[in-house]
């Protein structure tokens, strides 16, 4: 519990401080090693009362004695039923220290406001528990169960509140150059195809080819930034495209030349870049033994910039996810073609 008056809460320091939302941002989720704010533990064992401003005994960030190392905090996706709203948020913290920590009774978070920090709540166990070194004990001994973003600590099979359905099934992506042979259903029936000049989709009689986009070490995103410094554009100066050496083979394409990919939304053109990193697939689609090519390109070009070139996105599908909307740029359909 924190202390509150008004508009008003106590900080880590004991100094009442606005809690006006428009000035102030709220954070939890803290980065490993960060103990400001997020999840804490302790050794106190005085009474929860309303006027707690911080963890009685918190153990520090280390490995010395009584120290944890403090993990990046998780949280799962809000479940909202009516009026109600729950997630769970999670730290793991190891010991590392050497020796067992005996003792731990307080259980706390903190949040970040702003330019300061304040108790969002505080409990305290029973009984203290004790921390061996080197993390949990095994689960036939009393350890934690792997599946820490569960409550319960295993892993479903019914996955609740899902937009597809609460068991899993096997879709292929909008764009496949095969039958769902697992399910009678090809693509997720539930996904969300946004309506656009690009909604255009790919038939495999004319695009037999996999694409698949990528990030690169020395760009970022869509390239704004990366691109217009010398020293990276030096080491990545312009589109590729990414091929076995059995699909340039059968194209005439040479590592190095100029080469074409076109979808049904429209047609990019980049580098060559033939290499051993990608293989032809040998898959059987409707009792027919076929071979599949798959292509591969970075999306960090565009047309302004120190260094320009087509973007891959002018390829890829505007189709999301059916429960987190994320759009379907990793398999779509393509050709390729000597430029």
């Amino acid at each position: 519990q924190a202390k509150q008056s008004g508009s008003m809460i106590k900080d880590t320091g004991g100094v009442d401080r606005s809690i006006g939302t428009s000035t102030n941002s709220w954070l939890i989720h803290a980065a490993a090693a960060v103990t400001n704010y997020g999840i804490r533990v302790g050794k106190g064992s005085t009474a929860v009362t309303i006027s707690d401003y911080q963890l009685e005994t918190a153990l520090a960030e280390g490995v010395g004695v009584d120290q944890l190392n403090h993990l990046l905090m998780t949280y799962t996706t809000p479940s909202v039923a009516g009026s109600d709203c729950s997630f769970t948020i999670r730290r793991s913290m190891i010991n590392n220290s050497g020796a067992t920590i005996t003792g731990v009774r307080e259980l706390g978070a903190y949040m970040r406001m702003g330019g300061y920090y304040g108790l969002a709540f505080r409990d305290v166990l029973g009984e203290g528990v004790d921390v061996p070194d080197g993390g949990a004990k095994p689960m036939n001994q009393g350890g934690y169960y792997p599946f820490i973003m569960k409550p319960e600590g295993h892993s479903r099979i019914f996955g609740m509140g899902r937009a597809d359905g609460p068991l899993p099934e096997h879709y292929e992506p909008w764009e496949s150059p095969v039958t769902n042979h697992i399910s009678g259903q090809q693509s997720d029936p539930a996904f969300k195809i946004w309506a656009s000049e690009l909604d255009f989709k790919g038939d495999p009689g004319t695009y037999p080819i996999v694409a698949t986009t990528y990030r690169l070490v020395e760009h970022w995103q869509a390239g704004q930034m990366t691109r217009n410094l010398p020293y990276l554009v030096e080491m990545m100066p312009e589109m590729f495209v990414e091929l076995s050496e059995e699909l340039a083979a059968e194209k005439g394409i040479e590592n190095g030349g100029r080469v074409i990919v076109a979808t049904a939304r429209g047609q990019v053109e980049g580098v060559a870049l033939v290499t051993k990193r990608f293989k032809p697939f040998t898959v059987y689609d409707n009792g027919r033994q076929k071979t599949v090519h798959q292509i591969g390109m970075p999306w960090h070009w565009g047309y302004t910039g120190l260094s320009k070139g087509d973007s891959a996105n002018m390829l890829t599908p505007h189709v999301g996810d059916a429960n987190t909307m994320i759009p379907e740029f990793k398999a779509f359909l393509c050709n390729v073609k000597k430029a």
